[in-house]
């Protein structure tokens, strides 16, 4: 089966970039809808499709894709694809993006006055930044656990 959104990405990855190579797609397509060359509810590439063409692990195209879904630059349809969202934000490009640090300070609920008498309260949607999981830390706890001996139950050896 041939493929059905034939697409070329004219995009040259830095591999000795501090940047990681999703949010080098990430950067990339943004600015390519930014400037109009990727218009609104345009069908972007499968992830297979886009990964084997920039040379990556499919999972890269997918975390560059879930940074703009969540930033709201793309839109994902029901067994239909990826899409450029027909309402893009009107925010900077880099304003989507959480650091380490930003996220740390951040509080889950924020109170600010807008008048002297209303105050306003702003709930995060929840969603927890998975890049910031401390994934050194878990991984040696999971070996740690998975090196232990087995248990001995009723003096059988398990």
């Amino acid at each position: 089966m041939g493929q059905l959104r034939p697409w070329t990405l004219g995009l040259s990855l830095n591999w000795e970039d501090s940047k990681a190579i999703y949010l080098q797609i990430a950067d990339y397509l943004r600015q390519e809808i930014q400037k109009g060359r990727l218009l609104p509810n345009t069908a972007l590439p499968g992830s297979r499709s886009l990964a084997e063409q920039l040379q990556v692990n499919r999972k890269t195209v997918v975390e560059a894709y879930e940074q703009l879904l969540a930033e709201g630059w793309l839109e994902s349809r029901h067994k239909s694809g990826t899409y450029v969202s027909p309402q893009l934000p009107q925010k900077r490009a880099d304003q989507g993006r959480v650091t380490r640090k930003a996220a740390a300070s951040r509080s889950s609920v924020a109170a600010t006055t807008v008048s002297p008498k209303l105050p306003v309260i702003a709930v995060s949607d929840g969603i927890p930044d998975v890049r910031l999981a401390p994934l050194d830390e878990l991984s040696r706890a999971y070996r740690r656990i998975f090196n232990q001996k087995p248990l001995a139950i009723d003096g059988v050896q398990q």
